[in-house]
């Protein structure tokens, strides 16, 4: 999921003529700063899933998300559909849970007898 949200959010960028002399809202190296941070915060949320650190995944999707509805066109079908899938990811609970080994410990003392 996090490869295609960062597949969603590189095809986001758009290069166009602004020959009518409007000043763009973030310079051009500035947008590559975005998707970088943006790129920075996934690699995180994916780290704190492999460490399920359920905290820091939730705070670094959080992040993306808001640099995304921030720096993009929210009503482009691409920022919609990315904003979508940071939903769904932040709907998993990556963290760790309590394991009740009780079965367990009951089979293998079952095993000694």
């Amino acid at each position: 999921r996090l490869k295609q949200c960062w597949q969603q959010l590189r095809s986001l960028i758009t290069v166009r003529d602004q020959s009518d002399g409007l000043k763009p809202l973030v310079a051009k190296q500035g947008g590559d700063y975005i998707l970088q941070y943006i790129t920075l915060e996934l690699g995180q949320a994916e780290w704190a899933l492999l460490r399920r650190d359920n905290m820091v995944y939730q705070a670094s999707l959080q992040q993306a998300e808001h640099w995304v509805n921030r720096y993009y066109v929210s009503s482009d079908p691409s920022t919609e559909k990315a904003l979508a899938m940071f939903k769904e990811l932040r709907a998993q609970d990556v963290g760790l849970t309590q394991v009740n080994l009780q079965d367990t410990l009951t089979a293998l003392a079952a095993l000694d007898q």
